[in-house]
């Protein structure tokens, strides 16, 4: 499919495009908007603190500064990555008891916008973009402390498959309702 600025797109992938099914089932009929200039989707610039429902504080390291003396790109990315899986621990969504599902990240994407440097603490705020039959669309924000805009916003597609034959599954009422409060309104 063609891409055109900010125009609101709509997945329409077959089979035979040699997506894997669970991806087939998960973006069919999916509808995104590319950039951020369309009217009603807020961009990424325009995130506040109060659009996100879930807080976990992170500590930036020496090491994570690059040679231009600031938190490189991809430790962003670090900081999403445990955030959410704090957060998923936390909820019975990853790691429950008799749980034989796991959840694959299959899509990530993240606009930087702001340095974050060495000493600071940021806060990871997250909300639930999606809730899908097998999967949670997760989305993420980094704020530093003394700021109501972001550092950057990303967000996180994962589908749940069996551990074992990683074949996608349901997720299980306990898992959406463990998750629903977090849904973007």
């Amino acid at each position: 499919m063609a891409h055109r600025g900010d125009e609101l797109i709509t997945v329409t992938s077959t089979p035979e495009s040699g997506l894997p099914r669970f991806l087939h089932r998960l973006y069919k009929g999916s509808r995104y908007v590319r950039g951020s200039a369309m009217a009603g989707v807020k961009a990424a610039k325009d995130e506040r603190r109060e659009d996100y429902a879930w807080w976990m504080p992170v500590a930036s390291r020496w090491s994570d500064c690059d040679a231009y003396g600031h938190v490189n790109n991809a430790v962003y990315y670090s900081w999403f990555d445990t955030s959410l899986t704090t957060l998923a621990i936390e909820r019975g969504i990853l790691r429950a008891p008799g749980q034989t599902s796991i959840g694959l990240c299959i899509a990530s994407g993240c606009e930087f916008l702001a340095p974050v440097d060495f000493p600071q603490t940021v806060d990871v705020g997250i909300r639930l973009g999606r809730i899908g039959n097998s999967s949670l669309r997760y989305e993420l924000a980094i704020f530093t402390q003394q700021s109501d805009t972001p550092a950057a916003v990303g967000h996180f597609v994962h589908v749940y498959v069996d551990a074992a034959t990683r074949a996608s599954v349901s997720l299980t009422e306990a898992q959406k309702a463990a998750v629903a409060d977090l849904l973007a309104i």
